[in-house]
């Protein structure tokens, strides 16, 4: 996914492990990535929402 290194996913959910103050790979990007609709699916509202955190937790 551009880059990113994703350990695992759930569901609709992402989890990727990316160096601290990187200005490459924010979560800012990720949400915007996330939210590429696919010429596919042409039409379908697509919205992403994250957190950043130092270990992986449930929100």
């Amino acid at each position: 996914m551009s880059g990113y290194r994703v350990l695992f996913h759930i569901h609709d959910e992402i989890i990727a492990e990316i160096p601290k103050n990187s200005e490459i790979f924010t979560l800012e990007n990720m949400i915007e990535l996330m939210c590429i609709v696919p010429e596919w699916a042409e039409g379908l509202p697509l919205n992403a929402d994250g957190f950043t955190n130092n270990y992986y937790k449930k929100e």
